[in-house]
């Protein structure tokens, strides 16, 4: 099973309706991959919130109508109390917004990384600065997590200074959840490897990757590949997982 990382940009929400953001694209993408969020993630998350929710009491302890209501410094206390109570609140149903692990970046070696990339300015640090220190954690912990992993290993990401770093790495880097299909539109179902498979399947070898004309997916979550075959367009059935085909529709 492939495994994708969301940097905080793709799930941020700083409101007090929930702890993540973009909750429905991810609970898709939940049933057919594992999900991971660094734990720096989670505490950006949880920082944002807090500064939103003060933020929010701060307007709240000057407007006019908390002064005609009569509260008292103690329910001032109480409420400004109840803004991290309320966070943790939401992160302890997170897992209920869509299926996900935590991973943190084990500390070894990787100070001394951070030390390195930091001082010479390289990716995820900024170009001029030692500004980066969040998205060179996220990096390092899927660096990390890549080291064991068996199957292809993605970041959801709109940073690009956290995109140019895994330029040279073996991780696809994706702009959205969606992306992830889009992905292997583009580049599986169009590759040498599938035209191959497709053209055994079907038995002839003139078959190409022009002729693959739309790929998408059904409600159990499998792949439906449109192909044009002999000028009639066929639908194939492929697992989403072993991308075999399993059946013509």
């Amino acid at each position: 099973m492939d495994t994708i990382f969301i940097d905080t940009n793709s799930i941020r929400n700083n409101k007090a309706s929930s702890f993540f953001g973009n909750i429905k694209e991810y609970q898709k993408l939940s049933k057919q991959v594992q999900i991971i969020i660094p734990t720096i993630v989670i505490e950006e998350i949880k920082k944002q919130k807090r500064k939103f929710l003060k933020s929010q009491f701060d307007k709240f302890k000057s407007n006019y109508f908390s002064e005609y209501i009569g509260l008292d410094e103690k329910a001032f206390n109480d409420f400004n109390n109840h803004i991290d109570t309320k966070i943790e609140e939401l992160y302890s149903k997170a897992n209920n917004e869509f299926s996900h692990i935590e991973l943190d970046l084990e500390e070894k070696d990787n100070l001394r990384k951070i030390k390195g990339l930091a001082i010479d300015n390289i990716a995820p640090f900024d170009t001029n600065t030692d500004k980066g220190f969040k998205d060179t954690y996220i990096y390092l912990t899927v660096l990390q997590y890549q080291k064991t992993a068996s199957d292809g290993v993605f970041i959801i990401t709109k940073d690009d200074r956290l995109k140019q770093a895994f330029k040279n790495n073996d991780i696809t880097v994706l702009e959205s959840a969606d992306s992830y299909y889009i992905y292997y539109r583009d580049e599986y179902f169009v590759s040498d490897y599938f035209i191959g498979v497709l053209r055994e399947y079907l038995g002839s070898d003139t078959i190409s990757s022009d002729d693959i004309m739309d790929v998408s997916i059904n409600e159990d979550s499998d792949w439906i590949v449109e192909v044009d075959f002999d000028s009639e367009a066929i639908y194939l059935l492929v697992d989403f997982y072993s991308k075999e085909i399993i059946d013509t529709l």
